[in-house]
Order: structure tokens, then sequence, then C-alpha cells
């Protein structure tokens, strides 16, 4: 549970945003590399550049939960980008390459029931939508 983790938060297809999560100890160290920002206050919606050793990625918004106040517990990152795989992909890639590893499914969730965030009804609960086919 000391590794930092990245998925992207978003379903696949065709969509005007994506969002790439980021939890865990490094979370805002990597934000702040990522969006060159020194400072990144908690529960502020801020504009950025994401951008890797030389080539702008996306403009993003960008959004910082300090631990224990977010859904894992734990320190957590949102890019919320521009919709397509292509954008949240590289996100993904230059999270993975500052420090971050990749998420397990579930694995968000599973931090949330680890550090006393949801119980075990919700986490099981948010397992059975993520693997429904439709809501009908």
């Amino acid at each position: 549970m000391n590794e930092t983790i990245v998925a992207i938060a978003t379903a696949n297809g065709v969509g005007s945003i994506a969002i790439v999560r980021i939890s865990g100890e490094k979370a805002l160290q990597i934000a702040k590399k990522l969006s060159k920002k020194d400072e990144i206050k908690p529960r502020y919606a801020y504009l950025a550049y994401i951008s890797d050793e030389e080539d702008i990625i996306d403009q993003v918004v960008m959004l910082y939960f300090k631990s224990p106040n977010s859904f894992t517990g734990e320190d957590i990152v949102e890019f919320q980008c521009h919709g397509g795989a292509i954008v949240a992909n590289e996100i993904l890639e230059i999270s993975l390459k500052n420090g971050a590893r990749l998420a397990m499914p579930g694995e968000f969730s599973k931090r949330a029931f680890i550090n006393g965030k949801i119980d075990l009804t919700q986490a099981e609960a948010i397992a059975k939508m993520i693997e429904a086919q439709s809501v009908d």
C-alpha cells in the first residue's frame, strides 16, 4: 500500500473528457512535475498544461485531494483531460515514468475500504457496478 498507483478512471470509448487518477504518497509530487506548478492547494481546480520532458501533452483541469479527505484516504490527484484514448494514455504513461505504477482493477476501492472510507457493502456494490453490462 506504499506504492503510488495510477489509472484511467473513465470508461473506454468516445467522450469529451477523460480522467486520469493518481493515488498515494507520490501523487502530489508527480502532479507538480507534470504540471510544472510549485504550489497546488487541496480542493482547488487548476488549469494546467501537462507535459513530458519536451512536449505539451494537453491542457487539463487538475484537482488535488489531500489525505485523509479523499476517496481512498490517500493523497489523490485527478487530471481531467480531453477525451479519447490517446491523451489519457499519454498522461498515464508519463505518470508511470515518474514513479506511479498501474493500478490493478478495483485497487482504488480496495484502498478506500482498507482506509475506512467505505464499508464492505459499498466496495462490493462498486465492483458490481463496474462489472455490469447495462443499467436495465
